[in-house]
C-alpha cells in the first residue's frame, strides 16, 4: 500500500536519479500556547522552548547540517534561529512549512472551541482529514508538503538538510515520504524539541534512521 501515483509524479519532476538527501525533521520548542490550539496562531516560544532550542542546537552541532528551512511562524522561526546561530547558517523561512491552518479554532482553547462551534468541533475531532471552518484539509497541507519535497530533493542532492516545522505538518510530510495512506494520519509522534532523521535515496524510497529523538536533558 502507498502513494504509487505520487511516486511517479516525483519521478517525473525530479527524475529517477538517486537524490541521497538526509532530512532532519525538527519540531519547534515549546510555545506559549499553553494548551490552546496553535494552528497558524503565532505563539512565541516559551522560556522552556528557548532552552529546548539551545539543547537542540548543541545536539546538532556535530551533524554536519548544510541548510536549514523553517516555518515562518514565530515558534518555529525562533527555534531555527537558535540552531542556525550555533552552526553559522541562515534559516530559510518557507510559507509551505507552516502548521495546518485550524481556521476558526486557531488560538482557541478546546473549551472555547466546543462552546462556540460544537458541531464543527465534533466534525473536526471525528474526522482529522476534514477541514475545520475556514481551515485546511489534509489535501491542502499535503500539496504544500509536495512542494517542499520537490524543492529539497531537486536542489539538495547528496546534502544534509533540516526542516523546523510543526507536528501536524511533519506528520503529513512523513506519510508522503514513506508512501503511507492518508487514513493513517496522524500516525507519528513529534514531541516539542524533537528530531527525526530520514535518508531519502530517491522519490518513494527512504530509510528512517530514528524518530522523535530529544536531547538527553529533555528525555
Amino acid at each position: 500500500m502507498g502513494y504509487r501515483g505520487k511516486t511517479s509524479y516525483y519521478q517525473f519532476l525530479i527524475g529517477k536519479e538517486e537524490t541521497n538527501v538526509e532530512l532532519l525533521l525538527i519540531r519547534h520548542g515549546k510555545s506559549e500556547a499553553k494548551g490552546r490550539i496553535a494552528g497558524q496562531a503565532d505563539f512565541p516560544l516559551s522560556e522552556e522552548g528557548y532552552q529546548q532550542s539551545k539543547m537542540l542546537a548543541d545536539l546538532l552541532k556535530s551533524q554536519g547540517l548544510q541548510h536549514i528551512y523553517c516555518s515562518p511562524l514565530n515558534r518555529a522561526y525562533s527555534t531555527a534561529m537558535i540552531i542556525s546561530d550555533s552552526l553559522g547558517l541562515d534559516p530559510i523561512p518557507l510559507h509551505e512549512l507552516k502548521e495546518r491552518d485550524a481556521g476558526v479554532f486557531n488560538g482557541m482553547s478546546r473549551r472555547e472551541a466546543i462552546e462556540l462551534f460544537p458541531s464543527e468541533w465534533e466534525g473536526a475531532w471525528t474526522d482529522p482529514l476534514s477541514a475545520p471552518p475556514q481551515g485546511e484539509t489534509f489535501e491542502d497541507v499535503e500539496k504544500r508538503a509536495e512542494n517542499v519535497l520537490h524543492l529539497l530533493l531537486k536542489q539538495h542532492r547528496k546534502e544534509k538538510v533540516a526542516i523546523v516545522s510543526h507536528s501536524g505538518f511533519l506528520n503529513i510530510l512523513m506519510l508522503l515520504l514513506m508512501g503511507l495512506e492518508k487514513e493513517q494520519f496522524p500516525l507519528f509522534k513529534f514531541d516539542v524539541g524533537s528530531v527525526t532523521c530520514l535518508g531519502v535515496r530517491r522519490p518513494g524510497e527512504c530509510l528512517v534512521n530514528y524518530i522523535n529523538r530529544v536531547p538527553l536533558a529533555l528525555a
